[in-house]
């Protein structure tokens, strides 16, 4: 599947030639930390960004944007039925996999791996249709863990 970003269509991390300055407040990124430029998300989508030690919620979560949620933090995303939750692997040294783990559950993702060149998971969408909780986490790094709440 594509992917809808507004900004643009990810196949690679390595690609991505981006910077921290678009971020407002206090930034708490390490000097190795490349994050993609906050945007706005389109109507019914929300984009969040995996990286190593943490989770960002860029764009269309009823929390804000641009919010850090460094471990053992979990990130909360609250979003409307219907929402298409985009999930950015950018920047990160280690791999990662979201796992959801509960019920109700969503369909994981697989696994993003940044030293392998041909890997082409650097997003990953699911569209949340029925309203709930739903509870995720880092498979490599089990720490990082969040919620995605459709209302």
């Amino acid at each position: 599947m594509a992917s809808r970003f507004p900004f643009a269509t990810f196949t690679s991390a390595i690609g991505l030639v981006l910077g921290v300055s678009a971020c407002e407040g206090d930034n708490t990124l390490n000097t190795q930390t490349i994050a993609p430029p906050v945007t706005s998300c389109s109507a019914g989508q929300a984009e969040i960004l995996v990286q190593d030690g943490f989770l960002e919620d860029l764009c269309g979560c009823a929390e804000g944007d641009a919010v850090v949620y460094n471990q053992p933090q979990p990130l909360t995303c609250t979003i409307s039925s219907s929402t298409t939750v985009f999930f950015l692997f950018a920047g990160s040294e280690l791999s990662h996999q979201i796992l959801s783990v509960g019920t109700p559950f969503f369909v994981s993702s697989p696994l993003w791996d940044p030293s392998n060149s041909t890997t082409t998971n650097s997003t990953f969408a699911y569209q949340f249709m029925v309203p709930g909780t739903y509870e995720f986490k880092d498979a490599i790094n089990p720490a990082m863990t969040g919620s995605i709440v459709v209302q």
